[in-house]
């Protein structure tokens, strides 16, 4: 048994097809995050937001994504920061009292 992310997953599939199959998978978590100085122009935050949102839909966005570690596409929390980050840390404090 072992554990890998939906990124690598597919090139070790590639190596061994017929030796591995998943048997649980996770939620879906975020691997990355934008984070703004709370000081900036809102106007300038959401220009920001905006340009970054977008990118998948430009066409030199594919380009500038992958320079985000493989990065598809930014965008929001459905249920908006506060509960993304609450339940990040509901994950992190599971796996640090499983220690």
């Amino acid at each position: 048994v072992g554990v890998n992310d939906n990124q690598v997953y597919p090139e070790v599939v590639a190596e061994s097809p017929t030796e591995l199959r998943i048997v649980l998978e996770t939620e879906d978590v975020p691997r990355q995050l934008v984070v703004v100085n709370g000081a900036l122009d809102p106007a300038l935050i959401e220009a920001i937001k905006a340009l970054l949102m977008g990118l998948d839909e430009q066409p030199n966005g594919a380009a500038i994504l992958e320079a985000f570690d493989e990065t598809a596409q930014f965008d929001e929390f459905p249920e908006g920061i506060d509960a993304a980050l609450a339940r990040m840390q509901e994950l992190y404090d599971t796996v640090q009292n499983r220690g």
